[in-house]
């Protein structure tokens, strides 16, 4: 799915999958929206092309994980976050997208959650393609607002 939505692999950290999305990226569809040349090119914002990855892996991993015990599900946490990184020629990424990312990621969400910063969050209000998507607004405490303010569960209405 990643080359479809115009992403990239950034490095491979533990059980931890970093990606990127450019956001001047101009990708070519075919009439049902399979990445393909031929299908006239148009151009998507970066968050949308984030999300629609995220929701297909997120799609694919409940496919795998249905009727499976616990102990073979592939069990995901995913964080988003948006702005200018720096990643250096060993690895090493640095940049508060970056922070953002790793404690939405780890720290807060729980399995099979999608949390998404604010920035995110009204980049997906604005889009013309519409998502059938909930914000579940979450904070924790004071202090966590104040360092990265309102993050979001991003859930999918049934």
């Amino acid at each position: 799915h990643l080359e479809k939505y115009g992403g990239e692999i950034i490095k491979y950290d533990g059980d931890n999958i970093i990606c990127k999305f450019r956001s001047n990226s101009s990708l070519s569809y075919d009439k049902d929206g399979d990445s393909a040349g031929g299908g006239g090119i148009y151009s998507s914002s970066a968050t949308q092309r984030a999300i629609q990855y995220v929701l297909a892996v997120r799609a694919d991993l409940d496919q795998y994980n249905s009727g499976r015990e616990e102990d073979f599900q592939i069990r995901a946490k995913i964080g988003m976050a948006k702005g200018a990184v720096i990643v250096t020629d060993d690895g090493d990424i640095v940049g508060d997208a970056w922070e953002e990312c790793c404690e939405l990621s780890e720290g807060m969400a729980k399995v099979g959650e999608i949390l998404i910063t604010e920035e995110i969050k009204a980049d997906l209000e604005k889009l013309e393609v519409q998502f059938n998507c909930e914000f579940e607004a979450r904070v924790t405490g004071e202090e966590e607002k104040h360092e990265m303010g309102t993050h979001y569960n991003l859930t999918l209405k049934s």
